[in-house]
C-alpha cells in the first residue's frame, strides 16, 4: 500500500528545479516581515510541492519568532518525500522541546499513519494539514481497494454494499449526506471521522513471529511504565511488520487493564492474525458483550464474523444496512446445512414501527439475500453439537466472505469457548470435576455407567442428576440444585435432543482451556 501511495503523490506534485528554488527562497526572505504573505506561501507549496529536509530548514532560517517557524513546520510537515524518518528529523527544527513537542502532537496523525496497516479509527481535522493529508490517503487507498474487489469479484461485505472499506463516516459529527464516499467532496474544513477497514489478509507465506522474538516485544512492553494509549500508538507503527497468532494476540490484548484499550490493540492486529480460525481465543480476553458488539460495528459484521467457530455467539443485526442483512442471510444458511430451527435461540424480530415477534420463525427465503427486508432488527444466538457441524460450509463462508484462507482440518482447529457463554453452574461442575477426575472422558463415564458400571454412551437429565450425587458433588443444593443441574444440561444439550453424547459433554475442555488461561 505505501508503495502505490507515494508513487500515486510523487506523480501528482512537482519537485522544484534549482533555477525554481532559488527565485522560491528569494521570495520567502522578501518576505520575512510580512508574515501573512509567508503563510499564503506556505499553502501553495503544500498542495503541489514535494519538498526536502534541507528546503524546510533554509525556510526556518528566515522567520521571524519561533510562531511562524511552527507554522512552517505544520503546513509544510505532509510535503516531505522522504516518509516517517525525514518528517521525525525536520520537527527537530522546533526551537524549543516544547515546541517540538506540540508541533508533533499537532502533525500527530500523520506520524503515527501506517499505510500498510491502515485499518484504524480516524477522527481528523480537515483544517489542519497534515490530517488533510491523511484523509486524501485513506480516500485514494478506499478506491483502490474499491477497484481491487471489483477486478478480483470478491464478495461486497461493506457497510451499505458499495465496496466501500471506510465505515461510520461522521462529518462534524453527522452522518454524511451520501452513503458513498466517492460521491462526497471532501472540504478543507471540519471534522471527519471513519473508521477505514482494509481488504488486506496475510497470505500462506507469512509466518506468526516465533516464540523468542514475541517475547523480546512482550516482555519490555509489560514492563514499561508508558501508558495503556502511548504503547498502542507504539504497536501501530510497527503492527505492519508482524504476523501473530490468535493465542499471541491475546497475550498482546493482556497488556492492556481496559476494554477501549484491548479494543485498539485487537483492532491493529486483526487483520494480521494467521490462524482466523481461533478466533474465539482472543475474543475471550473481551469479558462484556457491548465490547465486543461495538468492534463488530467498527471493523464490520462479516470481518468478525465467527464463521468456524459460530457456537453461542449472540446477534443484534440491523437490517438496514448491508453488511448486517449479509450476516443474517449467513446464519441462515448455516442453520439450514446444519440442522433445523433448535440451532437458532432466543430468537427476536423487530419489525420497522411494531412490537417485538417473541413467535417469529426465520423464512427459508431469507437463505436468498434479496428477500432479506432492509428494515427492522434481528436477535439470536446460534448453537450447534459439535456432531452436526458441517465444516465444509463453515470453510466455504469463511474463505467466501471473510476472505482468508484455511489451510487446516477440524481436527487442528482450537476449539473454543469463553467463559461467558456458559451459566454458573456449569462452570462450578467443571471446577469440581477438574479436582476430582483424571480428565472429562473419566467423569463422562462414572456418570453414565449409573451402579451397574455399564453405560450407553448418552446422559439423561435423571442421569446426569444421579450421577452428580453419586460422586459427592455438593455444589448443587437446596431449593435451586435442581434448576442448576437443569441449566448443565441444556448447555451441554444445545439441539434439545434430551440426550448429552460424550463430544457434547467434551465441550466443557473448551471451557477448561479458557478458565485456565484466565487464571493470573
Amino acid at each position: 500500500f505505501s508503495t502505490f501511495l507515494e508513487q500515486n503523490w510523487l506523480g501528482r506534485r512537482l519537485v522544484p528545479a534549482l533555477p525554481k528554488l532559488a527565485c522560491l527562497f528569494c521570495t520567502w526572505k522578501t518576505n520575512i516581515d510580512n508574515a501573512v504573505h509567508q503563510i499564503q506561501l506556505l499553502d501553495v507549496l503544500s498542495k503541489d510541492f514535494v519538498l526536502s529536509y534541507a528546503h524546510l530548514q533554509e525556510m526556518t532560517s528566515s522567520v521571524k519568532g519561533p510562531s511562524m517557524l511552527s507554522e512552517v513546520l505544520r503546513r509544510t510537515l505532509h510535503c516531505l518525500g522522504g516518509g516517517r524518518a525525514e518528517r521525525y528529523v525536520s520537527l527537530l527544527l522546533s526551537p524549543t522541546l516544547q515546541e517540538f513537542m506540540k508541533n508533533h502532537a499537532f502533525a500527530g496523525n500523520l506520524m503515527v499513519f501506517n499505510p500498510d496497516n491502515p485499518t484504524w479509527h480516524y477522527r481528523l481535522d480537515l483544517g489542519n494539514h497534515a490530517d488533510y493529508a491523511v484523509a486524501e490517503q485513506l480516500l485514494l487507498l478506499n478506491h483502490w481497494e474499491r477497484r481491487l474487489s471489483e477486478r478480483l469479484r470478491l464478495e461486497d461485505t461493506s457497510e451499505f454494499g458499495n465496496r466501500s472499506h471506510m465505515r461510520n463516516l461522521l462529518y462534524e459529527d453527522r452522518p454524511l449526506i451520501t452513503q458513498d464516499v466517492a460521491d462526497w467532496l471532501m472540504p478543507t474544513m471540519g471534522m471527519l471521522e471513519f473508521d477505514y477497514i482494509s481488504a488486506k489478509r496475510p497470505t500462506s507465506q507469512n509466518e506468526a513471529l516465533d516464540a523468542e522474538s514475541f517475547s523480546r516485544l512482550l516482555v519490555p512492553m509489560m514492563k514499561t511504565g508508558l501508558k495503556g494509549q502511548v504503547r498502542v500508538m507504539a504497536l501501530r507503527q510497527i503492527s505492519s511488520h508482524l504476523f501473530v497468532t490468535a493465542m499471541q494476540l491475546r497475550e498482546l490484548l493482556g497488556l492492556f487493564e481496559s476494554d477501549p484499550l484491548r479494543a485498539d490493540c485487537m483492532v491493529l492486529f486483526f487483520f494480521r492474525v494467521i490462524d482466523m480460525q481461533n478466533q474465539k481465543v482472543f475474543k475471550g480476553r473481551f469479558e462484556h458483550e457491548e465490547e465486543w458488539s461495538r468492534l463488530r460495528i467498527k471493523l464490520g459484521y462479516m470481518t468478525c464474523f465467527p464463521f468456524i467457530q459460530p457456537e453461542n455467539a449472540t446477534f443484534e443485526l440491523n437490517l438496514a444496512f448491508h453488511d448486517q442483512r449479509l450476516a443474517a442471510n449467513t446464519i441462515i444458511r448455516l442453520h439450514q446445512s446444519e440442522g433445523d430451527e433448535t440451532n437458532i435461540k432466543d430468537l427476536l424480530f423487530f419489525a420497522e414501527g411494531s412490537q417485538p415477534k417473541s413467535d417469529f420463525l426465520l423464512p427459508r427465503t431469507w437463505a436468498s439475500l434479496d428477500s432479506i427486508p432492509r428494515a427492522g432488527l434481528l436477535k439470536l444466538k446460534y448453537v450447534c453439537a459439535p456432531e452436526d457441524r458441517n465444516f465444509r460450509k463453515r470453510k466455504e463462508f469463511y474463505e467466501c466472505f471473510g476472505l482468508w484462507k484455511l489451510t487446516v482440518t477440524q481436527e487442528e482447529v482450537s476449539w473454543w469457548s469463553a467463559l461467558t457463554e456458559a451459566p454458573g453452574p456449569v462452570l462450578e461442575l467443571l471446577e469440581y470435576l477438574t479436582g476430582n477426575f483424571a480428565d472429562l472422558a473419566a467423569a463422562f463415564k462414572f456418570i453414565d455407567g449409573d451402579e451397574t458400571g455399564q453405560g450407553n454412551a448418552e446422559l439423561t437429565l435423571r442421569e446426569l442428576e444421579a450421577g452428580v450425587k453419586r460422586m459427592g458433588c455438593h455444589k448443587f443444593q437446596g431449593d435451586d440444585a435442581s434448576e442448576g443441574i437443569k441449566q448443565i444440561f441444556r448447555y451441554l444439550d444445545p439441539n434439545g435432543e434430551g440426550t448429552v453424547s460424550e463430544k457434547e459433554w467434551l465441550v466443557m475442555e473448551q471451557l477448561w482451556k479458557e478458565m485456565m488461561l484466565c487464571l493470573p
